[in-house]
């Protein structure tokens, strides 16, 4: 058997550098090129951010401003009207007949009964 044979010319290490420096540069560039669109993305978050936040606040100061006119309106009461009248089936519809008047006789009052 033969021992292995050297190559002769250039070593194949400075190829390997070479190699390992342009795989290690297309990194960095792909690095680079990711942060910079992360960067993007963080701003234009930070913009919706502001403006959910102003809308939340406007939410939140209309809630108040409601909050305190009920609150008005239960110190100083609407008037209310009464209810319509009832025609004894527990609803009052103004096309049925009113109930019947209840006259009691004058004499029945008069007497009173005694035990």
């Amino acid at each position: 058997m033969e021992p292995p044979r050297k190559a002769q010319g250039k070593p194949q290490t400075s190829t390997r550098y070479k190699e390992k420096f342009n795989t290690l540069r297309e990194t960095y560039t792909r690095a680079t090129a990711t942060r910079a669109n992360h960067e993007k993305n963080l701003q234009s978050a930070g913009v919706i951010m502001k403006r959910l936040q102003d809308e939340i606040d406007m939410l939140l100061e209309a809630l108040m401003d409601a909050a305190a006119q009920e609150e008005i309106q239960i110190q100083m009461p609407m008037p209310v009207t009464p209810p319509p009248a009832m025609n004894g089936h527990g609803h009052g519809n103004s096309h049925s007949a009113p109930p019947p008047a209840r006259h009691e006789d004058p004499r029945l009052s008069q007497h009173a009964v005694i035990k």
